[in-house]
This record gives C-alpha cells, structure tokens and sequence, in this order.
C-alpha cells in the first residue's frame, strides 16, 4: 500500500476469521501478523543492527498499525505477571520507547489507558529515588488488569468501524469488515 509516496505494510486477515472474532478480540488478530513479518524481518536481517531493522519496519507501519503494534507488544508482554508488568514498564521506559504504547492509547482515544499510562511512567521513573513501593505496584498493575478489557473492545471498535485498507488490514474477500460493532463493555 502506498501513501505519498511511502509504502507500508499490507497485512491480509480473513474475512470469516475477522467477522467471527469477538470485539475485544480483533486487535491481537491483526496485530499477531505484524508479530510474524517483525520476527522474520529480525532472523533475515543480515548486516543491519537490531535497532536499524526496528526502524525501518516502525516506519513501514501505517498510523493505525503502529498503534497496535505499540499498545500491544507492550499489552502483551506486561498483563502476565506483575513482575512482567514492572520488567517491560522499566525496559520501554529506560529504552524511551514508552512513547509509543502512549501514542497508541491515544490513537485509539482510549483516555482511561492513556491516563494509566501517564501514571506508570510517573511512578516507573520515580524509581530511581527508590521511592516506588510494592503497594504502587500492586495497585497500578490492578488498576491495568481493570482498564484492559475496555481498551481490547474499543481498538475492536475502531477496527469494525473503519475500513481495514484505512488502518493497513485487508480483510481478505471484503472491502469492510461486517463485524457489528457491539456495546463497549462498562467498567
């Protein structure tokens, strides 16, 4: 797919897959494909450093899917364990790249996620004094594990109502997905 002169990475989903998927779960969906063309991309990178490939493939990404890709390869890794969750804050904040789960949040106006996240990065980086407490983690972690949910439906959401080809998807055999956009779930 091409866009001003740029091009960016088409991903192809099935059209009985995605229509058959419940809401919160049509992000993962079309974020795994990106998970497979990023991991083949890092095993055929020959001569180019880990952090030049990461570039190059960020940059192939549409807007919507670097959102997914942000909020998600962070979601993922984080929602485990609390220990998992303090691991990749720490790493995507001291790494800088925290911007971008940030970025996705808001990209999908998830207000809620976006706030928690502000609120992570506040308290993550406030480590360095030592002053972080296992209770700040506890309840920010929880306060993850609440939020998600609503977060996975409204990136669905924002899927079932744009066209796939808008956001890099092509819902192979539709030009729009026919999932029914549902009620969002309350929190």
């Amino acid at each position: 797919m091409t866009q001003l002169g740029v091009t960016y990475l088409l991903l192809k989903i099935e059209k009985e897959i995605f229509d058959s998927l419940p809401i919160d779960a049509l992000g993962h969906a079309c974020f795994e494909p990106m998970v497979s063309v990023y991991q083949e991309g890092m095993r055929r990178r020959s001569g180019q450093e880990a952090h030049e490939f990461r570039e190059e493939f960020y940059k192939s990404l549409t807007q919507g899917q670097r959102a997914l890709f942000g909020f998600f390869s962070y979601y993922d890794h984080a929602i485990p364990s609390k220990d998992a969750f303090y691991r990749i804050s720490c790493h995507y904040i001291s790494q800088q790249i925290f911007g971008i789960v940030k970025k996705g949040a808001e990209y999908f106006k998830d207000n809620d996620m976006y706030q928690l996240l502000l609120k992570i990065e506040h308290v993550i980086s406030a480590d360095d004094q030592n002053e972080i407490t296992n209770a700040d983690l506890n309840e920010l972690y929880k306060q993850l594990q609440e939020i998600a949910p609503r977060s996975l439906a409204i990136i669905g959401a924002r899927l079932t109502l744009t066209t796939a080809k808008a956001e890099g998807f092509l819902v192979h055999g539709s030009q729009l997905p026919s999932a029914v956009l549902h009620e969002l779930p309350k929190r």
